[in-house]
């Protein structure tokens, strides 16, 4: 967490612990360099969310030091007088809860505070929303993967820019699949 609050000025604890608000972009340089494809998915992602639409991406490859400076980028190229973006960062290995249904009522309960806040939902360490097991072996093992699912379905609700971070090689094909944007 320590390195993302280096990219912006102002940090505090949100309402529950694993979430963090990021705001006021740092004025630092943005050296990141992008393949031309990842440049321009990025470029869009920023289009759709300047309009307001449901947008969704996945960062994978990236450092942290890396993925502060996506966050700052994407937060100078979407504040105006009016709006100072907020980035809500969700440390998703300390948000996924070990009773069934408990992560589900916590998403329901940011995504409700995200979308009346107007924050961007930045999921660090998304793969701990895809579940730890693989293997059906009894009847509670087949809701262990049902999270990211119902994330998704409930931020295409609301008009969104929500990021995931993502490194399993697993979890990149699901959501490649789903017709999520990967930045790598």
């Amino acid at each position: 967490m320590k390195i993302y609050r280096q990219t912006f000025s102002e940090y505090q604890q949100a309402y529950i612990k694993p979430l963090h608000l990021l705001t006021k972009p740092a004025d630092v340089k943005y050296d990141l360099s992008l393949k031309d494809e990842a440049h321009s998915q990025l470029e869009d992602v920023i289009a759709k969310s300047r309009k307001q639409l449901t947008t969704q991406m996945v960062l994978s490859n990236f450092s942290q030091s890396d993925i502060g400076l996506v966050l700052n980028y994407i937060a100078r190229e979407l504040k105006h007088e009016k709006f100072e973006p907020t980035i809500c960062v969700i440390d998703c290995a300390a948000f996924v809860e070990q009773y069934i249904g408990e992560t589900e009522k916590n998403l329901a309960k940011l995504v409700a505070q995200a979308a009346t806040n107007n924050w961007i939902l930045f999921f660090d360490e998304a793969d701990a929303l895809f579940g730890k097991r693989t293997d059906i072996k009894d009847t509670h093992d087949r809701y262990a993967n049902q999270e990211v699912s119902y994330l998704l379905d409930r931020l295409s609700r609301h008009n969104l820019l929500c990021i995931l971070e993502i490194s399993q090689k697993t979890n990149l094909e699901r959501t490649k699949r789903l017709g999520v944007p990967i930045l790598s």
